[in-house]
């Protein structure tokens, strides 16, 4: 007998096309670094609201790579992606530690003199107003 062979020809155009990453991932981590960033525009003496900012831009970043796993393919090794986002992490963990440092070079603790915060015996920076637990503004030299 004769014998048949049968042939089956599969052509698979591939194509990158990177854009949704560059839009849906990379823009958003982008602007949640920024935000990080941003933070420094607050004044000086608003050191705790600078690392409120940060922390929160930080909760926001790490939320998001949370929500992007599973869309993402598991790799072995570190991606650009996954280089980016790691960098926006410590970018914005540096920001935090800025901050931290800082609050400590600026801030004092404010003692109330007499442990009565209401009877307005304050001598702080900020005597006109009730006082504040901490007390951030840049030392006179």
């Amino acid at each position: 007998g004769e014998e048949m062979n049968a042939t089956f020809g599969v052509v698979i155009n591939v194509a990158r096309r990177p854009w949704h990453y560059l839009w849906n991932m990379c823009l958003v981590f982008f602007f949640l670094a920024l935000s990080s960033g941003l933070a420094f525009r607050a004044p000086l003496h608003h050191v705790s609201h600078r690392a409120g900012v940060s922390v929160v831009a930080l909760l926001g970043t790490v939320g998001y790579k949370g929500a992007i796993q599973g869309l993402l393919p598991r790799r072995p090794y570190m991606t650009l992606l996954d280089k980016y986002v790691a960098c926006a992490i410590l970018l914005q963990g540096c920001s935090i530690t800025w901050h931290l440092v800082a609050t400590g070079a600026f801030c004092s603790t404010v003692s109330d003199n007499d442990g009565d915060w209401q009877d307005g015996a304050y001598t702080g920076a900020y005597p006109a107003r009730a006082p504040p637990a901490l007390e951030c503004h840049p030392r006179a030299a």
